[in-house]
């Protein structure tokens, strides 16, 4: 196993009463990977996700983030470092588009200093991937389904987003492609091998 692993499982169980999940399960992942977790429908790929990001604790064995058990880290701290879309985003107040997607740079703007300036270009830029800019002021809930899931993109990529490396950092996605047509799924593609070729991680 490399000395820079991001990723870590240890013989990683998960229970829920008398019912495994998942199993005794060890790999590594390394800075940089695209993985992809394929299986059928109750098969525990959400499961495993929601390990990974830290949401949920193993029943057994350790789960490694940088080196660092994950259940050690501080939750700002990790939310600085990675960034999961969850399967399901339910979210009931109307707010607005660009109000959503800034819910994404909360973290980062507990731990440090943000120059106004930066903030608008990654924003500009996030727009700009999602092909957001004509529905910042819109109510997120009489968007469509794709839309939705556009700006619930766009908030999991902006928590992580950066102006120059994203080495070391890691996107989670559970079924990123849903309610998207054709177009905005090879757009996300293409998208997600663009920032893998700059060091970014990615789970899906």
């Amino acid at each position: 196993m490399p000395d820079n692993t991001l990723i870590k499982f240890d013989n990683v169980s998960y229970k829920i009463d008398d019912f495994s999940i998942n199993e005794d399960i060890s790999f590594f992942i390394s800075p940089k990977d695209l993985i992809s977790i394929i299986g059928p429908n109750g098969s525990g790929k959400t499961t495993l996700l929601r390990l990974i990001s830290g949401e949920l604790r193993p029943t057994s064995g350790g789960i490694f983030f940088k080196g660092k058990n994950i259940i050690n880290w501080d939750p700002m701290d990790l939310a600085c470092e990675r960034s999961m879309l969850s399967q399901l985003n339910n979210l009931s107040f109307p707010f607005k588009v660009y109000d959503v997607i800034q819910m994404g740079r909360f973290p980062v703007k507990q731990k440090s200093y943000l120059d106004i300036d930066i903030e608008k270009k990654i924003m500009e830029e996030i727009l700009g991937c999602f092909d957001l800019k004509e529905l910042i002021n819109k109510n997120y809930l009489v968007l469509s389904g794709g839309e939705k899931q556009r700006v619930q993109l766009a908030r999991t990529f902006i928590q992580i987003w950066t102006l120059d490396s994203f080495n070391d950092k890691l996107i989670i996605l559970d079924e990123p492609t849903s309610f998207l047509d054709i177009y905005y799924q090879l757009k996300l593609y293409k998208l997600i091998k663009k920032l893998n070729n700059k060091g970014l991680a990615f789970i899906m």
